[in-house]
């Protein structure tokens, strides 16, 4: 991160919630000032959120693994060299990540295939800005226009309920605000793409511009060597004309005759070299297909990529599709004797598929998951152990700059949230203006910012709002608002997870990342404020 300038952003934050801390009240109903000590000791807390960050170290150093796996790089360069149309690939890929983040609810999961998707953007020619919208850009229009997306609200520490959030607003239809939010992801996805297509279409032409420039340079050193040799040969006066005729004559003809008497075996032996050369360098291609296949990979990341999806989707609570469930009871009471074989053998810890969320954190079975495809690989690619070690400490260095950051992003959720000061502004804001979307949108924007995790955003920041509005409010209106609020902070806020850490692993400022995505941000803005209207309507 370039000059830190997102570590200043955050201090800058975390400044402005110690002083309003001593200005408005807190939760208690009296001013609450959060000392300097308090903000140390809640820096140290943030590490409450260890399993956010440990699962960002173990995604850095699975990459790390794969940047020395022969068949990661060849399926890497495979894609980008047989693509005929490059830009059809950037936006199947943002497609991809679009609608896994809307229809599966995955977001900051998606960071176990983010890394690839940004390498293989590059490879294709294009800058990070293009990597990072096709990718974060893609996985925050999913959160924007959430279609299958829920929030996760804890009722224990190992116990979860799912709602959508047309019932976190008070609504008894969980399908409350569908079309509306159907209608919000295609108009974002497009949006997206117009964008994606404009940035792409800047770079081809500045590397055009630099291919130019380069071809101008290469001819006017040709043009000056070529002026320096006529200058030379004009100085040198010609002597003995015809003397020099002759004996150029005379060797041409030599040079004929011997070229006249040249033996034709010469060249079945050249090409008889030539072929078994050949051979001894296919045979050595052949070897090196064999220590980099791809097809293992790619089969190994579909497979993660539909694990996750059937794990993390609230399949039940969402569809009412209890089969997962049943297969999970069937299987864990299948018994040897006293012995339940799955629960005593693989894990009594491991639930069913649409569960997965319900365990102390949110990520254990998709690091669990990279372990196992980490062991295959080992065998696979024959990478010794210790090699393995060496390579995931390579790339989890990458992302400890990421994770400093986030420990920071999780000190102004603390000390936000813990204070409650937030509420008081809520409370203040609706009972001077009433039932008004767009000043509630603006502390939504303010309190996704502060808050990071959608969790606390939903109980500290959109219930609170929720519970000022006056009965004859529109919930859907809000419902649509607070989805798409929280998507955009997602792709532009300081504190978000999601875009901390790409642009960490891309090695890209914040300042080059907000002077690239602000117009996109503010038209997005106005087509939430469009799908509310929308909704408002229905």
């Amino acid at each position: 991160m370039k000059k830190h300038g997102l570590t200043k952003i955050l201090a800058v934050i975390l400044l402005v919630v110690v002083l309003l801390s001593w200005v408005v009240k807190g939760r208690a109903d009296a001013v609450a000032p959060i000392a300097l000590g308090d903000v140390v000791m809640n820096y140290f807390q943030s590490f409450y959120y260890f399993d956010v960050m440990l699962f960002i170290l173990v995604v850095g150093g699975f990459y790390g693994l794969l940047e020395h796996v022969d068949g990661y790089k060849n399926l890497i360069s495979k894609i980008a060299n047989g693509a005929k149309k490059k830009k059809l690939v950037v936006f199947i890929i943002t497609i991809v990540f679009a609608l896994l983040s809307s229809l599966a609810g995955l977001n900051l999961i998606l960071l176990i295939f983010i890394p690839f998707a940004i390498s293989l953007v590059i490879a294709l020619g294009y800058d990070k800005i293009v990597a990072l919208f096709s990718t974060v850009g893609a996985v925050t229009v999913g959160i924007i226009g959430g279609i299958f997306t829920t929030i996760k609200i804890s009722s224990s520490y190992y116990g979860v309920s799912y709602t959508t959030y047309s019932e976190l607003v008070g609504l008894e239809n969980k399908w409350a605000a569908l079309i509306p939010n159907i209608i919000l992801f295609v108009l974002a996805l497009i949006i997206l793409i117009v964008f994606l297509n404009l940035r792409m279409n800047k770079v081809q032409d500045q590397d055009e511009e630099v291919e130019e420039k380069e071809e101008k340079k290469i001819t006017k050193k040709e043009e000056i060597k070529e002026e320096v040799k006529v200058v030379k040969e004009e100085t040198k006066a010609p002597k003995k004309e015809t003397k020099t005729t002759k004996t150029t004559d005379t060797k041409n003809k030599k040079n004929t005759t011997s070229k006249k008497k040249a033996p034709a075996k010469s060249t079945k032996k050249t090409t008889k070299k030539n072929l078994s050369a050949a051979k001894k360098d296919d045979t050595i291609v052949i070897k090196k297909d064999k220590k980099g296949r791809t097809l293992p990979l790619i089969i190994m990341m579909l497979v993660l990529l539909v694990l996750l999806v059937l794990g993390y989707l609230p399949w039940n609570s969402l569809f009412g599709i209890s089969v997962f469930d049943n297969f999970h009871t069937w299987l864990t009471e299948i018994k040897i004797g006293d012995y339940a074989l799955f629960t005593s053998i693989i894990s009594s810890n491991i639930t069913a598929f649409g569960n997965w969320a319900n365990l102390g954190s949110t990520y254990i079975i998709a690091m669990l998951l990279i372990v196992v495809i980490t062991i295959i690989i080992k065998f696979v690619y024959k990478i010794k152990f210790n090699d393995i070690f060496d390579y995931y400490a390579e790339g989890m260095k990458k992302t400890l700059p990421a994770i400093l950051l986030i420990m920071l992003a999780y000190t102004v959720l603390v000390c936000t949230y813990n204070n409650g000061f937030m509420e008081t502004i809520i409370s203040s804001a609706s009972d001077a203006l009433g039932d008004n979307p767009v000043i509630n949108a603006l502390i939504a924007i303010v309190g996704s910012v502060l808050n990071v995790d959608i969790q606390y955003v939903s109980q500290g920041i959109f219930a609170p709002i929720v519970n000022a509005l006056p009965d004859t409010a529109n919930l859907k209106v809000y419902a649509v608002l607070f989805q798409g609020i929280y998507g955009l902070v997602q792709i532009i806020g300081p504190t978000s997870i999601l875009m901390i850490t790409c642009l960490s692993i891309s090695d890209v400022s914040y300042k080059d990342w907000f002077k690239n995505i602000w117009k996109f941000v503010l038209i997005l803005l106005l087509a939430v404020f469009a799908a509310a209207i929308i909704a408002g309507l229905m």
